[in-house]
């Protein structure tokens, strides 16, 4: 039977498990913490250093380029830049203090000084090309979030940012806006334009846009009270809305090649997808002939020769573009997405790059006619990771927005693993030791999914029925770390849009589901809301297996006993000695549960809000790691006492059970770990799921 191969190869791995990871240890210095533990630099085995390995995507929120350097800005996951026109990508977001960007900007004359807007932390700056940056907000109130930052084409010391405030709880007016103006590169800033539309609604600004032919003159479009003008650079403000019919203005453009009194002005709209025009500098608007209606427009940018002006959108219409002066507009791409920034490469106008909320980043050379997804801009948050069992080359990794999608080659490519898959929030994989070619997929709402990868060029996906009979419908709160969990780029409460009412699907939260290796046709299944469920013939059926209602967020079942098994919600552990027909309360408490790891010997280590706790004879202990979120723990199988922890600080790693403990990578730091997943055929392999950076392939020195 399969799964004694399975048994012997895993025994196997405890004899030659040295010999194929082991380059011989590097020396290291250890620093006594002050609560016993000893921690050391994590050692990697040459000639295998960490890779990022994608999958490609991500929610991109901000960007800017110029003559083949670009920035993309993520929602969540900081910035990353690309210095050969998007061929290649490396993460540049050393001292921001928040990752959320809404807004980037690079100085006209200087391409080392670049500027970030954040939600929540301001404006920060660089001034080496984004290596580091720096915080820039001196005389700018706290908690702001940037939504837009305009310089001077002609001089790099004024910039204008509109922005907001933030303050928790802070979900309807008055929402502080202020426009703030700076005259030496962001040194200090003065605030210029507040209590847009009286006090009571302190509205705020979406949109800057300066005319190239008199940076005196200034349009910002306001979020619900249309469009205002400046003549003074930002000194002194007043409305220019004649004709505008929909007040939520999201983006504004000018022609740069325009002049007074004859300067033309685009603005976009959000409730109707309008789009007016104004040929006299904003005095007068009319509603652009064909109008795009039935999306949503967000931002706007135009071409340096004021042929091209293009539109992103959300609700499916992608990027909308406009080349006789507004009269007519075309779908130009990306359409089924939804496209939050169009940035134009200010040398090389033909240059396009457009940012979607979730697909990642696209490039067009051609003004937006024909687009490629920038595949090395690894921005995706993976929840999960499969390597299987028959091909340590096949991976498959859950991906927010992007659903379950395959590798062949080790992750060199990645594609969308078959169809039938409904809900692209998968929480998490599960590859059968015992049927190699099966895959399981755990959903949010939809239950649990099955594919033979045998048929992947079909519909693979097929929903197992399961009764959830004690199911009880809960909605779980989870920390922003988390798996999927985010800000909301577009604000409900602030859209102007109701989000139609969702029911119940009836089918909870899958969290985990395991195979018992002992008998790998017995697996079990977390649920969050319905307790345990266990299956005894490889995942096919499903029955109830206790702890009904319960929200169980993390499972470990013993490598040698398919019977005993452990299940936690985030406040309590639980033991089952009888494969989930009785349960015993562990006593755990002190912290939130997030993840389980159970060793042959029956040793249980539990990843918490508050580091590690291990459980022995029938009695808990903190461990190590105090104050850091553990989301991930993975023993490997062949050398006891090894244990890998994914922090939300990175990772960490004890070869001793946990009385010392390894630090790193360097690429890790400051990264939130959602998985850990070890390679079945290389016991040194490890493969670890981030929050917005992709999977990380690293290679472990076996001493």
């Amino acid at each position: 039977m399969r799964w004694k191969t399975w048994l012997v190869k895993s025994l196997v791995l405890v004899f030659w498990g040295a010999a194929l990871c082991g380059y011989g240890a590097l020396p290291a210095s250890g620093e006594q913490t002050d609560i016993g533990q000893t921690y050391l630099p994590l050692i990697f085995a040459a000639p295998a250093p960490p890779a990022w390995i994608g999958p490609g995507g991500g929610h991109i929120s901000a960007a800017a380029a110029r003559a083949g350097i670009v920035y993309a800005g993520t929602w969540g996951a900081g910035i990353y830049k690309s210095a050969d026109g998007g061929a290649t990508w490396s993460w540049k977001s050393a001292g921001l203090g928040n990752r959320f960007i809404g807004a980037i900007a690079m100085d006209p004359h200087n391409p080392q000084i670049v500027y970030a807007g954040t939600r929540g932390n301001g404006i920060y700056k660089s001034v080496n090309g984004g290596e580091t940056w720096f915080s820039a907000n001196n005389g700018i109130a706290a908690h702001r979030q940037v939504y837009t930052i305009a310089i001077d084409p002609h001089d790099g010391e004024n910039i204008l940012i509109g922005t907001r405030s933030i303050t928790p709880g802070e979900t309807h007016p008055p929402w502080y806006g202020i426009v703030y103006r700076s005259t030496d590169q962001g040194n200090t800033w003065k605030a210029v334009l507040t209590d847009i539309g009286g006090e009571a609604q302190q509205d705020w600004v979406y949109s800057l846009a300066i005319s190239y032919q008199n940076s005196r003159l200034v349009y910002a479009a306001t979020h619900e009270h249309h469009v205002f003008r400046s003549n003074t650079f930002g000194k002194h403000w007043e409305p220019a809305n004649n004709g505008i019919t929909d007040f939520s203005t999201r983006g504004v453009v000018v022609n740069p090649l325009s002049t007074e009194p004859s300067v033309i002005v685009y603005v976009g709209t959000w409730i109707d997808g309008a789009v007016f025009r104004s040929s006299d500098g904003g005095n007068n608007w009319l509603l652009s002939a064909n109008a795009p209606g039935a999306s949503h427009i967000i931002s706007m940018n135009i071409d340096p020769g004021g042929n091209f002006v293009y539109a992103a959108t959300f609700g499916g219409r992608g990027v909308l573009r406009t080349k006789n002066g507004g009269n007519t507009w075309k779908i130009s791409g990306l359409g089924g997405m939804d496209t939050t920034v169009i940035a134009v490469d200010a040398q090389n106008s033909s240059t396009i790059y457009g940012g979607t909320d979730g697909q990642g980043l696209y490039k067009s050379t051609d003004y937006g006619t024909s687009w490629s997804r920038q595949e090395h801009l690894y921005a995706t948050d993976v929840s999960d990771l499969a390597v299987a069992f028959d091909d340590a080359q096949s991976l498959f990794a859950s991906v927010d927005t992007l659903g379950v999608q395959s590798s062949r080659d080790g992750g060199a490519s990645w594609s969308a693993l078959g169809r039938g898959l409904e809900d692209t929030d998968v929480l998490g994989l599960a590859a059968s030791p015992d049927a190699p070619r099966t895959l399981y997929a755990l959903t949010s709402d939809q239950g649990l999914y099955r594919c033979n990868r045998d048929d992947i060029e079909n519909d693979c996906w097929t929903n197992i029925p399961i009764n959830f009979s004690q199911m009880r419908h809960r909605q779980p709160e989870l920390a922003l770390w988390y798996p999927f969990t985010t800000v909301p780029f577009i604000d409900d409460e602030l859209s102007d849009l109701s989000p139609a009412p969702t029911a119940p699907t009836g089918k909870p939260v899958l969290r985990e589901m395991r195979f018992a290796h002992s008998h790998p046709q017995t697996a079990y299944l977390a649920t969050y809301g319905a307790g345990v469920y266990k299956s005894l013939d490889g995942g096919a059926n499903w029955i109830a297996a206790g702890l009904d209602s319960q929200a169980i967020v993390a499972l470990a079942v013993s490598p040698v006993d398919e019977r005993d098994l452990f299940a936690a919600s985030y406040t309590a552990i639980w033991h089952s000695a009888d494969g989930g027909a009785s349960w015993a309360d562990t006593g755990f408490s002190g912290a939130d549960v997030y993840a389980l790891a159970l060793d042959d010997s029956g040793t249980l280590y539990a990843g918490t809000s508050n580091g590690i706790y291990r459980y022995q004879n029938e009695g808990w202990t903190h461990l190590a790691l105090g104050g850091l979120s553990v989301p991930a723990l993975v023993l490997r199988p062949d050398k006891p006492g090894w244990i890998y922890a994914g922090t939300i600080n990175g990772l960490q790693f004890s070869r001793n059970g946990g009385a010392t403990w390894n630090a790193g990578p360097e690429e890790l730091e400051n990264v939130t770990i959602n998985a850990l997943s070890l390679d079945p055929d290389n016991p040194c392999r490890i493969y670890v799921s981030t929050k917005g950076q992709g999977v990380l392939r690293m290679q472990l020195q076996d001493h």
